[in-house]
C-alpha cells in the first residue's frame, strides 16, 4: 500500500531491481519465462499517468491479454488500458495525445478487460518513460 500511495501522489519508487538482474534471470535454465517493467507516474493537470514501461517478453507472460491492433511497432507506440482508451474514444489506431509527455502516440488496445490496476495504464516499450520525460535534458 505505501508504494501504490507512493506512485499515487505523484512520487517515485526510490528502489529498484538493476537491469542486469533482468538478465541474469532469463539465462536461468530453470526460469521459463522473464519479463521487465519499469513503472513510472507523471502528474499532469490534476491527473496521474501510470506508464508501464515493458520488455516484449511481457507478451508471452501475459497470454490471455489479447490487443486490438499490434503490439509495440516503435517507440511511438503505446498500449492503453482498456477503460482509459474507452475514456477518451480510442480505438487501435488511433493517435492520442499524452499531455504529460507532450506527445502523440499511435495506441493499442487490450480487447478485453484486464486486471483492474491496469485497466487506466499506458504501457509503452521498455525505457520510453525515462526517456520521453521532460527533465532535465529532454
Amino acid at each position: 500500500m505505501q508504494a501504490a500511495s507512493l506512485v499515487l501522489h505523484g512520487g517515485e519508487i526510490p528502489t529498484y531491481l538493476d537491469q542486469l538482474l533482468l538478465t541474469y534471470a532469463q539465462e536461468m535454465p530453470e526460469v521459463q519465462k522473464v519479463g521487465g517493467m519499469l513503472i513510472s507516474t507523471v502528474i499532469y493537470e490534476g491527473r496521474a499517468d501510470l506508464f508501464y514501461g515493458i520488455t516484449d517478453e511481457v507478451k508471452d507472460i501475459k497470454p490471455k491479454w489479447i490487443l486490438d491492433g499490434s503490439w509495440f511497432e516503435g517507440p511511438d507506440s503505446v498500449i492503453l488500458g482498456y477503460e482509459l482508451a474507452r475514456d477518451f474514444h480510442k480505438k487501435p489506431g488511433d493517435t492520442i495525445l499524452i499531455g504529460s509527455l507532450n506527445r502523440e502516440f499511435v495506441s493499442a488496445v487490450p480487447s478485453e478487460r484486464t486486471a483492474p490496476k491496469t485497466m487506466v495504464s499506458i504501457f509503452c516499450p521498455w525505457r520510453p518513460p525515462r526517456r520521453y520525460s521532460r527533465g532535465p535534458g529532454n
